[in-house]
């Protein structure tokens, strides 16, 4: 007599159906917790970045105003979207900080240099002029930074940074002997004089202003 044998069905259709149901929803769980872990990443990316040029910017901006002289723009009280300093260095007097086609520029004189990143965008410059008087000169900025990350799916950071600072200029002033007047807006430019062998004579490059 044949030993008595169990024959082993194969797999049905729902079965495989069950199968592939299950593994999709675990290759979604998977994908979508990848996803989620790289935006994150990208996202904390972001914000360091951010953080890392805003705070790298206001020491910038605080080692020129400690080393100014006086404040030239905006005048005692006021406020602004440019700040003009008198600087005891006649080859970088004025120093001028404004924010131009979404970045921060610095005028010493007449050479342009930008300060912000190219990866960033820089917007809502504020100046106030906050000090008690012309021998007591303080001033408060404040402005924005946001970056993007177009790809895979575009992620934006945007933070305010506050600086306020007094001015520690010597007992005697040694800028602006020429007497040069403040610089001005005017119809949308911002100018200002520069003092050569004594004479006042106007910078050759403007900026834009409101």
């Amino acid at each position: 007599m044949w030993p008595f044998s169990h024959r082993r069905p194969g797999t049905t259709l729902v079965e495989i159906l069950l199968f592939l149901g299950f593994f999709g929803i675990c290759a979604g769980v998977i994908i979508s917790v990848i996803a989620f872990s790289n935006e994150q990443r990208l996202r904390q990316q972001v914000v360091s970045a951010v953080d890392q040029e805003g705070a790298q910017l206001l020491q910038l901006l605080l080692r020129r105003v400690h080393s100014a002289e006086r404040i030239l723009d905006p005048t005692l009280g006021h406020t602004g979207s440019i700040l003009a300093l008198q600087m005891a260095d006649e080859t970088q007097n004025p120093t001028i900080i404004a924010s131009q086609s979404g970045a921060i520029m610095v005028v010493q004189r007449e050479t342009l240099q930008q300060l912000t990143s190219s990866k960033s965008v820089a917007s809502a410059l504020v100046v106030r002029n906050t000090s008690v008087s012309l021998s007591r000169q303080s001033i408060e900025v404040s402005f924005q930074l946001t970056r993007t990350i177009p790809l895979p799916s575009p992620i934006s950071f945007t933070r305010t940074f506050d600086l306020t600072a007094s001015l520690f200029p010597s007992d005697e002033p040694t800028g602006g002997q020429c007497g040069c007047p403040a610089p001005l807006c005017e119809a949308g430019v911002y100018r200002w004089n520069v003092c050569t062998n004594d004479i006042c004579a106007d910078a050759t490059i403007t900026l834009a202003c409101f």
